[in-house]
Parts: C-alpha cells; structure tokens; sequence
C-alpha cells in the first residue's frame, strides 16, 4: 500500500503517498472504510466545528443544518453492525490509536525533521519497515465547509476576534503565526478576504494590547495603594528606617513583587518625606507651646529689670517650681531661653527708652518756655550796640524768668544776650551806611531828625528802630561818623597769585573792620555804583541803592554754595567748555560778562546754572590768564624738542647708508610716531587743561 497516515503536533491527521512523495489532508481513497466510501458519494458532509458540535453541509446547495439529514442517516443505518477488517490503517479516522508512529520513507523521498508525528496510526507498506522519516506538511489546506452566515460583517468580524481569543493569539505574535494556529478552523472562513481577516487580526492586536495596558495600569496603582497601606500601618517604618530594612519586611508581598524597584524607591522616598514633615510639625508646634509657657513664666518674674543679666535669669527660671515640674520645659534648648530673654529684655529698654524720652521732651519744653521769657526779658531791656553783659545784669539777677534759664538745656542766657547785641549791631552797621549815603547828596547841618527819617523811608526806620536812627544822626551831626576814603583794589593783598583772591578779599577785609569806625566800609569797593540818584529827596532811595551796592556780597554768598555744592560745581564746569567753544568772536581776556550774557541767553548750558553763570565766567577767564602765563614757556619746549629728534633722525639718515627704500620706510614711521607723539601732547594739553579747570572749581579758585 502505498498511503499511509500521520499526525501533525497539533493532532490533525494527514496523508502521504510513499511513491509520488505527496501529502494531502483528505483522506484517500484507498484508506476509506465501505462505509466513508458510501458517505462520499452523498452530497452531504459532516463538520465539527471549534466548540465540538457536530453540523452538516450540502455542497451542492451550500446549504446547513445542525439535525442530521434523512439520506445521510439512511446510509449510516445500512452500515450499523461495521465490517471487521484485518488492515489497521484502512479504519475510521475517528479512531484514534495510542501506537508508535512509524513513517515509511521512501528512496528520494524529502525529509521534515520538524515535524514530530503522535498519535498515529502504523501504515501497513511494501516499503522496508527499518526506514522511518518524517513526511512534509501538505501544500493545500483541505477544503471544509463554512460556518453558517453572518447577517453583517460586524457580526463575522466579533466571531474572527473571538476565534484569534480562543486560540490564545498573543500582542506579539505575527499574521503567519497566528494564521498557522487559526487557518483549519472553520470559523477562520467567517470573513471572505485575506485583507478583511489581517486587518481584524490588526485591530483585535491592537484593541488586546490597549486592554493590557489598561490592566497593568489599574493593578500597577492598586498595588501603589496597597505598598503605601503597607508603609503606613507598619509600626516598624519610621522616618529613621533605610530602604533595605522594607525590602526584608514586605518583600513576599505580590504589591511589592508587581512594582519595579525605581517604583518602590519612590513610594518608600515619598512616604519619609511624609513622616519628617509631620515629627517636624509636631516638634513645631510642642516647641510653640514651650516657648509660649517659658515666655509667661519669664514676665511674672519679679526683680527682673534692664540690669539683669543673663547669669541671673538662668538661675532665676532654673529655681521656679513652673520649670522644675515641667519635663517639657527642661527638655528646650537653651537657644529657646536665649531668645526669650533677648526678647524680655528689649521690651524693657523700649519701657525704658519711653519713659526717657517723655522726661526729655518735658525738659526741653520747660527750657523753650524759659527762654522765649527771657528773651522777652531782654527787650524790655534798652540793650544797645555797645551794652555790656555788667551793665545789664544787675537789672534782671533777681527776676523769675531769669532763674528759670539757670541750668537747662540749649543756649545759656549769656549767648542769648549776645544775640541781641549782634543783632543791634548788625542794624547800627546798616543805619550808619545809608546814613552816609543820605550825607553825600545832602547838607546834615540843614536835616532835622524828621527829615532824616523821611528819606531812610519808614519801613526802613522801623526795621532798624528809631533809637538807631537818632543815635547814628547824632553821629552825623557831632562830626563822628566821616565817609572813610576807599582803599585801592588788590587783585593780590597778600601777593600770592596761586591762593584765591576771594579768600585774601575776606582776609583783608576782617582786617579792615576791626576798627569800630570802619567796620560800616563796603568790603567790595570796586563794585559800588557812583552813579547819582534820580531823585536824591525820595523817601527809600538809599535803602535801595544800598541793597545794589551789596550786589557783589550776594555773589560771593552764591560761591560759597557752589564750593559745597558737586552738583552745581559739575553744571559750572559743563558751563566753562560750553564758553570754551563759543567763537565769532571767542572769549578772550578783555570779554565782559554783560556781552557774552547776551549771546549764551536761552542755551541748556545757560540754563543749568542760571545765577552760577557769572561765576563760571569768571572761573574760565582765571584759566585764561594762567594758560597765557604758561603758553610760551610751552611753546619753547615743544619747539626744542622738535629740533632736537630732527637732528637725530638726520644723523640717523646718515648712518644707515643710501638706501632708498630704507630711507623711505624710517621717514614714514618717523612721520607717524611724529603725528602720534603730536596728538598726545595736544590732548594732554587738553586733559591738563580740564583737570586744573576742575581742581580750580574745588579748591575755590576764584578771583573777583
């Protein structure tokens, strides 16, 4: 025989011809029972399909019914009582046998060695018993009738996934894979086409691998949840406890077991974080609550005051029965009882400091009251340029309001006597000035003190007072006041040009107004005005003209402010480099400040300074005069040393041959070290030239 049976790993039977070397899954003919032979040539087949229920098909009407049809159960009834038969292999492939498979392989026949044969039935062939092989797969998959029709392809494709999930078809396994496992089960027929079947295979891949996902997610967060219960229930599992000491405690749980080790790590960091923060909130709020019963115990301690130090303190809350009862209290650091004693202590010095400064406010009151008495003391009194402290004293010695200045704070009465004194003589100074004024235009032999009065101008007289007036008129008449001759200008009294003029001026005029008879003289002579009055009889004529004749006093005054001012000595300095660019015509020595006034009126720089702008005028033309003094000694330096590298650089022409192009190249790097040494010397001019302008506007160079 020829045929012979065999079985696939996965138990399908299977047919191979030892002759022509071919496979099929149908069974031969020779191999047939009677009676299959007579169920063949019925048009009805029976089919079992993957569940195990047993339908049957109508090839020629491709029609199916699960009862079994009256022509086939006919055939089978005629062959109740089966045929005995001597040959094994020509039975029924229903049976199924428990012997060896034994394969008979022919010469030249191909051999499979993966494929492993069980459960087969012994094949009875001329062929040598000895030869055994394993015999190929065959090509063609056997044609077995569909399941019954899907009403829609919705339901065809649930019956494929369902197959793909019966098989135990795997997220990682490949279209040939799982068409090797699904391919001879009928409901593999459920979908028409190659492309509809790949494509639920893909879906079914990809919805299976969403579902695993999902899983793993919701059994990785249970687990999360269990592992944390596990941390947080444990008594052992402190803010104190490593990692290793949890591996040993809850290693054989499966929520420690399902989570990575990072995972675990996490979990384990996050619940010691827990832990830490809540003892440090703990030891917080218990180090609150001491601090707070420390804090009552230290402020009902009587004795303690400003003085008491921190030795004391100590041995005063260590001896209190409140810390003595207390655990809590004697567990503290001593820090904590530092802070509260610091804190104690401030508040008392701010007590302190409280009650002071309302004792020194009360003080300084009652010392205001008493002087503002005894200035009214002193008004009452007829106090005079010339009064005297003697003079005056024995009139007010045993007044109230002179004892009450006994003793405080501020200005003694002795400096407030002076006070009035200097003011009086201020205002004599003044009356005796204008008074000469007034005698310059006018006969005093022919004024009577009214008419004196009248042309002083009445406010005047009544800011000076009417006893000044008469007395200086007095003066006039008896001859002793006398218009003093004026003393020459002095560009340089103490004939030093590098010290400032306006600082000798000051000199030279405490020295002029020692003397009682001159000290009424105008220090800033050169500056009066002797231009005659418009109206000689006009009442206020003098105070005015008096007010213009004092135009340079009010200068000075403003250059003192720009000596302790950076910031309007800056704008100053901004000033002169504007007046330094000014040409059409340039400043020069003989300019006048009224001319160039005219031309810098409505410039920012101008501006800027506005009442200073004399004063840098001035300062600038002191700048002129020095550079003029200096100019020609400069000059002739520059010159000498010009001459001097010109007769060197010829003697160096002469050394070094005729060479041309030597010669050429040393004259241009002579030309340029020329042009560079001259641009430095011009602008260390120019830097000379401002730092001396600014050291000048510090050191109050100024000369009027």
């Amino acid at each position: 025989m020829t045929w012979s049976a065999h079985t696939t790993p996965d138990g399908k039977s299977y047919f191979y011809n030892a002759l022509t070397n071919q496979t099929t899954w149908e069974k031969p003919d020779e191999l047939k029972t009677p009676l299959e032979l007579a169920l063949d040539k019925l048009p009805w087949k029976k089919v079992v399909s993957a569940d195990g229920k047993v339908y049957y098909y109508n090839k020629q009407t491709n029609t199916t019914t699960w009862t079994c049809p009256k022509e086939y159960q006919d055939v089978l009834d005629s062959f109740k009582t089966p045929a005995v038969t001597s040959n094994p292999a020509i039975s029924s492939p229903a049976i199924t046998s428990t012997a060896t498979v034994q394969s008979v392989k022919p010469p030249g026949a191909t051999t499979f060695p993966n494929l492993t044969l069980k459960n087969s039935v012994v094949a009875i062939s001329t062929f040598s018993s000895t030869s055994r092989a394993t015999h190929p797969l065959p090509i063609r998959r056997p044609s077995s009738p569909p399941l019954p029709e899907y009403k829609t392809k919705q339901e065809a494709e649930t019956a494929f996934k369902k197959l793909l999930d019966e098989s135990g078809v795997k997220t990682d396994w490949t279209w040939d894979q799982t068409m090797r496992v699904i391919i001879s089960n009928p409901k593999y027929q459920a979908l028409k086409t190659l492309a509809e079947r790949k494509a639920t295979f893909y879906n079914y891949v990809e919805e299976k691998k969403q579902r695993e996902r999902e899983e793993h997610r919701v059994k990785l967060e249970r687990s999360r949840k269990e592992f944390l219960e596990l941390l947080k229930n444990s008594k052992v599992v402190t803010s104190s406890t490593r990692f290793r000491k949890v591996v040993e405690l809850f290693g054989h749980h499966e929520c420690f077991k399902f989570l990575s080790e990072k995972e675990r790590e996490r979990i384990f960091d996050d619940h010691i974080e827990e832990l830490s923060r809540r003892e440090k909130e703990v030891l917080r709020i218990s180090r609150k609550e001491n601090l707070e019963k420390f804090r009552k115990m230290a402020y009902s301690f009587p004795n303690i005051s400003i003085y008491t130090t921190w030795k004391e303190f100590q041995k005063m809350y260590e001896s209190s029965m409140d810390y003595i009862i207390d655990q809590k209290l004697q567990k503290m650091d001593k820090i904590d009882f530092l802070s509260v004693f610091e804190e104690l202590m401030k508040g008392l010095e701010g007590e302190y400091l409280d009650k002071q400064k309302v004792i020194i406010d009360r003080r300084n009151r009652e010392a205001r009251i008493a002087r503002a008495g005894f200035k009214e003391l002193l008004k009452e009194l007829d106090i005079k340029a010339e009064t005297k402290w003697k003079d005056v004293y024995p009139k007010f010695k045993d007044d109230e309001r002179y004892k009450n200045m006994i003793g405080q704070p501020g200005s003694s009465p002795l400096e407030l006597f002076w006070d009035v004194v200097v003011e009086m003589d201020r205002k004599l100074i003044k009356a005796r000035e204008i008074g000469l004024r007034v005698v310059r235009d006018h006969d005093i032999n022919e004024l009577d003190l009214e008419k004196f009065m009248h042309l002083l101008g009445s406010d005047f007289v009544n800011t000076i007072g009417t006893d000044t007036i008469t007395t200086v008129f007095n003066e006039l008449k008896e001859g002793k006041l006398v218009r003093q001759p004026t003393p020459p200008p002095q560009p340089f009294p103490n004939g030093s040009p590098n010290q400032p003029y306006y600082q000798n001026q000051q000199r030279y005029d405490r020295q002029y107004n020692q003397h009682p008879r001159r000290s009424y003289q105008e220090p800033y002579h050169r500056h009066r005005s002797t231009e005659p009055l418009v109206d000689p009889n006009a009442p206020g004529q003098y105070q005015s003209q008096t007010l213009a004749s004092h135009a340079l006093s009010n200068k000075a005054e403003l250059y003192e402010i720009y000596k302790s001012d950076r910031k309007i000595q800056k704008k100053v300095s901004s000033f002169k480099h504007y007046l330094k660019k000014l040409d059409s015509p340039a400043i020069t020595l003989d300019s006048k400040w009224e001319d160039v006034q005219k031309r810098v009126e409505g410039r920012e720089e101008y501006i800027a300074v506005k009442e200073f702008a004399e004063i840098g005028f001035d300062l600038y033309l002191e700048r002129l005069k020095e550079k003029s003094m200096q100019g020609s000694s400069d000059d002739e330096s520059r010159k000498r040393r010009k001459e001097k590298k010109k007769e060197k650089d010829h003697k160096k022409k002469h050394r070094r041959g005729d060479d041309d192009s030597e010669d050429e190249e040393r004259r241009e790097r002579s030309r340029k070290k020329k042009s560079k040494r001259d641009e430095r010397d011009e602008n260390g001019d120019e830097k000379k030239e401002r730092k001396e302008e600014d050291d000048s506007a510090e050191e109050g160079e100024v000369r009027y």
